[in-house]
C-alpha cells in the first residue's frame, strides 16, 4: 500500500520533482564559478577573527544585522570548512527555501516553476552567501506551519526568521498580527499567551542587531523629502520589475532611465494591489508589509537589489496565503495572468542575464589581486582606500591592511559614522606628507586610478590593475613606489 502511495505521488508531482533537480544542478554549478565579493567575505573575516561565540556579539557590532546567521558560520569555521564548503552549505538553504515552495504552497504548479527560476530564488537568494535566505527558509516554514494550524511551530519560525535579518524580521512581525486576526477567536489564550514570544524576538532582533555599536551608521534620522517619495517606488520598481542591463555590470542596474522607471514603478504598485483587491486578507497583509518595507527605503536607507528583492518575497508570501485562505478563487485568471506572467518572465529573464555573465565574467576581482600581491608583493606593507576595497584583499591575503578611512590596521569594515567613506586622493597624499608615511615597501591598493597629478608627486607607479569584474568597485588598482 505504501508503494502505492509513493507512486502515485511521484507521479502526481514528477513535474515538481524535475523541476527541483533542474534548479539545484544549475545553481549547483553557479555556485562553483561564483567569487566571493566583499559582503559575502566580510562575514567568513568576522568569525575568523573571534576567539569564541561570545566575541561575535563584539565584532559585529558594526554590522547591523542580527546574529543567528554569524552564529552558524562561526560553528561551520570551527569544523574548518573551506570557502567553497560554505558556499554549498548557503545553497542547500537556498534549495531549501525552493523545495518548500515547490512541495507544500497553494500555488499551481506552473506557476511555481515559472517563479523557482526567476532572478531572487535562482541567483540573488541562492549564491550570493549572504544571510537572506536564512531568513526567507523560516518565513516558509512559518507559512506551512500556519496552515497546518500549529502555532507553536508557527511562532517560533517566525522568531528565528527575525534574528536572520531585517527585513525578515519586518515580514515576520506582520505575518504573526496576519495570524493573530485570522485565528484569535479560535485559539485566543495561545495567540495571546504567545504575543510575550514575538516581542521577544523583536527585542532579541533589536538587541543584537542595534543597541551595542553607539556609532553606527545608519543610527541616525530619518530623511523625507521628494527623494524619498521617488525611493518608495523604485524599491518596489526594482524588486517586481527586475529587468537589469545586459552587460558585465548587470547586478544592480536596470535598463530604463530615471524618470520612466519611476512612472513604471509607481504603475507596477497600484496594479499589483489591484490583483489583490477582491480577496480583502490578502490585499491588507500585502499593502501593509510592502508599504512598511518600501518606507524603510524611502526615509532610512534605499539600498540594493538584494535589499529590494524582499517585496518579491512579500508578492509570494501573499500569492503563498492566497492558495491558503482563497483556494477556491484562482488568482491566475484575466488580466491576472498576463500581469503575473509578464513579472515572472522579466524575472527569467534577469536570471539568465545573471547566469550568462557570471559564466563569462568574474563577479569579483579580489581574489586575482590577491594573488598577485600574494606572488610579487607578499612582504609589502598594504594600504588601502576606501576600506571596502582592502577589507576583502585582507581576507584573501591573511594580511592586515591600513585603511586610511579609518587611520588603523584592520581586516575588516566598520560601519560607523567615524569612518571617512569619501577618502581622495589628495586626502592620501597630504596624509602620506603630514605623517612622513615611507611608501618604500608600501603597496596602494585602490579601485579606481589613482589622480595622475597625486600619483607624480608621490612618486608611484601602477603595477597591476583587474577591471573584469561584475561588480564594478570590486576592481583593483595596484601602486608601488616609483625606484
Amino acid at each position: 500500500m505504501r508503494v502505492e502511495k509513493f507512486s502515485f505521488y511521484i507521479k502526481e508531482n514528477l513535474l515538481l520533482i524535475l523541476g527541483f533537480l533542474v534548479f539545484c544542478c544549475l545553481t549547483f554549478i553557479i555556485v562553483g564559478k561564483h567569487e566571493l565579493w566583499r559582503d559575502e567575505t566580510h562575514t567568513l573575516i568576522v568569525v575568523k577573527e573571534c576567539k569564541s561565540i561570545f566575541d561575535i556579539y563584539y565584532k559585529t557590532r558594526y554590522d547591523g544585522h542580527p546574529l543567528l546567521w554569524y552564529y552558524i558560520v562561526y560553528a561551520l569555521d570551527q569544523l574548518n570548512f573551506s570557502d567553497y564548503q560554505m558556499q554549498l552549505f548557503h545553497w542547500s538553504i537556498g534549495c531549501s527555501v525552493v523545495f518548500l515552495f515547490l512541495f507544500y504552497a497553494k500555488v499551481e504548479k506552473f506557476w511555481k516553476l515559472l517563479i523557482i527560476f526567476g532572478y531572487f530564488f535562482t541567483y540573488e537568494y541562492t549564491i550570493l552567501f549572504r544571510n537572506y535566505s536564512l531568513g526567507i527558509l523560516f518565513l516558509f516554514l512559518s507559512l506551512i506551519f500556519l496552515e497546518k494550524k500549529k502555532f507553536v511551530f508557527f511562532v517560533l519560525a517566525l522568531i528565528l526568521a527575525m534574528q536572520a535579518n531585517f527585513f525578515s524580521m519586518l515580514i515576520a512581525c506582520f505575518l504573526w498580527l496576519f495570524a493573530f486576526k485570522e485565528h484569535v477567536v479560535e485559539h485566543k489564550k495561545l495567540f495571546i499567551g504567545s504575543s510575550f514570544f514575538i516581542v521577544f524576538g523583536i527585542y532579541l532582533y533589536y538587541l543584537s542587531a542595534l543597541t551595542f555599536a553607539k556609532d553606527y551608521d545608519f543610527q541616525n534620522g530619518v530623511i523625507i523629502d521628494i527623494t524619498s517619495i521617488g525611493n518608495f517606488f523604485y524599491a518596489f520598481g526594482n524588486s517586481i520589475l527586475n529587468i537589469p542591463l545586459w552587460n558585465k555590470n548587470f547586478w544592480n542596474s536596470n535598463i530604463f532611465n530615471p524618470e520612466i522607471k519611476l512612472v513604471i514603478s509607481i504603475t507596477l504598485y497600484f496594479l499589483t494591489l489591484k490583483m489583490f483587491i477582491n480577496e480583502k486578507k490578502i490585499f491588507y497583509f500585502f499593502l501593509i508589509t510592502s508599504f512598511f518595507t518600501q518606507i524603510f527605503f524611502g526615509v532610512k536607507y534605499f539600498g540594493s537589489i538584494r535589499h529590494h528583492g524582499h517585496i518579491y518575497i512579500i508578492l509570494i508570501i501573499s500569492l503563498w496565503l492566497h492558495g491558503i485562505f482563497y483556494k477556491y478563487q484562482p488568482i491566475f485568471t484575466g488580466f491576472k495572468k498576463y500581469f503575473f506572467t509578464t513579472i515572472f518572465l522579466t524575472q527569467i529573464y534577469a536570471t539568465l542575464n545573471a547566469y550568462f555573465h557570471e559564466f563569462n565574467y568574474s563577479f569579483s576581482d579580489a581574489k586575482k589581486a590577491a594573488d598577485f600581491i600574494n606572488k610579487n608583493y607578499i612582504n609589502y606593507n598594504l594600504l588601502a582606500y576606501p576600506d571596502y576595497t582592502g577589507a576583502i584583499v585582507s581576507y584573501y591575503t591573511n594580511k592586515s591592511i591600513f585603511f586610511l578611512d579609518e587611520g588603523k590596521l584592520g581586516t575588516f569594515m566598520k560601519f560607523c559614522k567615524s569612518r571617512n567613506k569619501n577618502y581622495s586622493d589628495m586626502d592620501f597624499f597630504n596624509y602620506v606628507r603630514s605623517n612622513n608615511v615611507d611608501l618604500e615597501n608600501t603597496l596602494i591598493i585602490k579601485n579606481e586610478k589613482m589622480n595622475i597629478d597625486i600619483q607624480r608627486k608621490a612618486q608611484l607607479k601602477l603595477v597591476a590593475f583587474f577591471n573584469t569584474s561584475i561588480v564594478s568597485e570590486e576592481i583593483f588598482y595596484l601602486y608601488v613606489k616609483n625606484r
